[in-house]
């Protein structure tokens, strides 16, 4: 369901007030040395139309700094109430600049040629309502600063020429406010879908990379993520440590409690690695059953020796397990259940590869559970 939100709103919306008026701010400068040459050849002062030019130039060079600012360092996201201020201010003075012009040639001008500023100035306003017609204030701030002052001098003339003029670009104003907002209204349903898409999209990836079950990641994402972290820890010359952690046992709890059961110290299992391995920024998977993966980097030899016989010995304490029927029975399996853990630690200048690594941890993993089970195995290679 649509929210209540308008199109300057959303990230796409920011984006585009920003990104449409850093590509058309260049066209303006383009329209304002026409007209001023036209004024020039219409008996405008070479002074006024250089002095009118160079102010213009300023105001579209520093709106284009701006701009840019924002795009290149995203800003739109970050301070975007204070950017977003500072655009409008600079969009309103820029319109005072178109309007000033036809004030300034008003001395110097016939009537006649008068007429060529308006058909400026209404191209000037028809194309403000793609670039500033996402937001409202900042379309108003231009096309009100152009049109109003022209609009209230020529009212105030009382002619017949001058009201007829005064409201033939008011209706034009009018309507293209309407274009505006059916512009806006348009935009708005884009970003909106937009937005969901990128929801969906991102909630269908996470789905794909996440086990079902305990919400870690599954075993797809670790063949990903271990080559990442692999590469991350040469780099930056940083040890990186690979752990697998093995339920011993538990085919006991499916076998005599069932799987619903089963599923549910699973999810506990998943909780209590989690709470350990993310205090030191390490990344855990479900590889599938009732094996798990941990990726830590960074970590030194005698820190993940702690935290895995912390790991271990902390999970075969009771009560380990909060379940509804406490029976002697329940009691008993449960203190068969232990962890085994294979251990690989590889300094930054070691020359073994990801996947020897992989292989090592598997067969730590396996003599720990053939030696005994609840044991922890460890080599630095």
């Amino acid at each position: 369901m649509e929210d209540n939100r308008s199109a300057i709103q959303y990230e796409e919306g920011r984006l585009f007030i920003f990104d449409s008026t850093y590509t058309t701010l260049r066209y303006s400068i383009v329209s304002a040395a026409f007209l001023g040459l036209y004024l020039y050849v219409n008996n405008c002062p070479k002074e006024l139309v250089i002095d009118w030019l160079a102010v213009f130039t300023v105001i579209i060079f520093i709106r284009t700094i701006h701009c840019k600012i924002v795009l290149t360092k995203k800003l739109y996201n970050d301070a975007f109430k204070f950017h977003l201020r500072f655009f409008v201010f600079l969009t309103f003075l820029t319109g005072l600049v178109w309007s000033s012009i036809y004030f300034l040639s008003i001395p110097y001008m016939a009537e006649a040629p008068q007429y060529i500023i308006f058909l400026a100035f209404g191209g000037m306003v028809a194309g403000a309502t793609t670039t500033l017609g996402v937001y409202y204030v900042a379309y108003f701030a231009y096309t009100l600063s152009i049109f109003l002052p022209v609009i209230i001098y020529n009212y105030s003339f009382g002619s017949t020429n001058h009201v007829i003029l005064a409201t033939m670009f008011l209706v034009y104003l009018l309507a293209l406010t309407r274009v505006t907002k059916s512009q806006q209204d348009t935009l708005k349903r884009i970003f909106f879908l937009t937005k969901q898409n990128e929801d969906l999209l991102s909630k269908f990836e996470m789905l794909s990379i996440t086990d079902s079950l305990t919400g870690l990641y599954n075993r797809r994402h670790f063949t990903e993520i271990i080559s990442k972290e692999y590469n991350e820890a040469k780099s930056n010359q940083m040890p990186i440590v690979l752990i697998s952690i093995d339920v011993d046992n538990f085919k006991l709890i499916n076998d005599n409690f069932g799987h619903p059961f089963g599923d549910m110290f699973l999810v506990y299992t998943a909780d209590y690695l989690r709470n350990y391995l993310t205090s030191v920024n390490g990344v855990i998977f479900r590889q599938g059953g009732d094996e798990f993966t941990a990726v830590v980097v960074n970590i030194s030899e005698e820190e993940i020796k702690e935290l895995c016989l912390e790991i271990k010995n902390n999970f075969i304490k009771n009560p380990k397990f909060d379940y509804s029927i406490q029976d002697s029975k329940h009691q008993s399996i449960l203190e068969q259940i232990s962890l085994s853990i294979g251990i690989v630690y590889m300094p930054y200048n070691s020359t073994i590869n990801m996947q020897q690594i992989i292989d090592k941890v598997d067969q730590l993993l396996y003599q720990a559970k053939s030696q005994g089970k609840n044991e922890i195995k460890y080599i630095k290679i």
